[in-house]
């Protein structure tokens, strides 16, 4: 298994994290690249992130502006925030981003069964059901909609754990009860099924069949909202109460001193450099002297100087020439 360290060192080293910061800073103009691969090379080479001990990450920005710098360091753990909570790297996270998507869904199909109600009511009026007529169809509609909540719950558990886990049996044990109390409450007086169990098919006009029907979708839908309303809640307040994974121990600041170019180093280097040149030009000159002085050389030298001053005499006696 990994452990959140290396993941997190995984994520800051991906293209999402570079685009964003490189979008955010307008990297591309500052860098002087025309393409994304190299703007995103050139902030990896201006970047280091590394791990340290006691699961500690150090983030590490080197640009021209120290405060540009601080702020790009920062900008990585904020990022690193956003991605974080879309990947939901937590079970608290996965199971409440599950809920989420769910309580959305249900959300639309309830509001097209009340467009769906409105119509009909607009259409063949109000009808007046009895009382144990609605007592019925909220029962079989709490129990369609836990029957759906369970489901999912089920789905969202499976992705996580094996069909071994002690949950997992739970849930599908419920879920087998659930479907035996609705096989009951659906059946009629005879036995036989029927889509419409609280009402006698003969005994209402088509018009108050259709009312009926869009009633118990109706309320499906507002318990099965209810029902995952309510478990989406306690899904946030979990995640709320989970440790967070990620955590910032020291915010990156201005440095109050220079990095690079290394002033000490660049002293080394150009004394080192002043030396070796001074040591070399005193031992040229020490050996140019020495040849000096020996005669053979001497005549040589002689001979050198007055081959190279023959060309100034032939253009003085030109000069000479031209005035005369």
């Amino acid at each position: 298994m990994k452990t959140p360290e290396e993941t997190y060192l995984g994520i800051l080293s991906s293209r999402t994290i570079a685009d964003e910061i490189i979008r955010r800073f307008n990297l591309q103009s500052l860098y002087r690249t025309k393409h994304m691969v190299d703007t995103r090379r050139a902030l990896a080479r201006h970047t280091r992130v590394e791990g340290t001990k006691g699961y500690l990450i150090r983030i590490n920005v080197d640009d021209e502006s120290a405060t540009r710098a601080a702020d790009i360091a920062n900008a990585y753990v904020d990022v690193l925030y956003g991605v974080n909570q879309r990947l939901a790297l937590t079970q608290a996270s996965q199971r409440r981003i599950f809920l989420e998507q769910q309580v959305s869904n249900e959300r639309d199909a309830l509001s097209k069964a009340e467009l769906e109600f409105k119509r009909v009511q607009e259409a063949t009026g109000v009808i007046q059901m009895s009382a144990q007529a609605e007592l019925t169809l909220r029962t079989i509609a709490q129990l369609r909609s836990e029957l759906v909540s369970r489901q999912l719950q089920l789905q969202q558990l499976q992705s996580i754990a094996t069909e071994h886990n002690e949950k997992v049996s739970e849930l599908e044990a419920g879920i087998a009860a659930l479907h035996e109390q609705l096989t009951k409450a659906e059946k009629g007086a005879n036995g036989n099924e029927t889509s419409d169990y609280f009402l006698a098919a003969g005994q209402v006009p088509a018009a108050g069949l259709e009312y009926v029907r869009k009633v118990r979708d109706l309320r499906y839908h507002e318990a099965l909202f209810e029902t995952l309303s309510k478990q989406y809640e306690m899904a946030r307040i979990e995640e709320s109460k989970a440790p967070p994974l990620l955590q910032v121990v020291d915010r990156a600041v201005p440095l109050d001193r220079k990095t690079w170019p290394p002033r000490t180093l660049l002293v080394l280097l150009a004394g080192l450099f002043s030396a070796v040149f001074f040591i070399g030009l005193a031992l040229a000159r020490d050996a140019w002297a020495r040849v000096r002085l020996e005669p053979h050389n001497a005549e040589q030298l002689a001979i050198l100087r007055s081959v190279l001053a023959q060309p100034s005499r032939l253009r003085q006696d030109r000069e000479e020439m031209v005035h005369k």
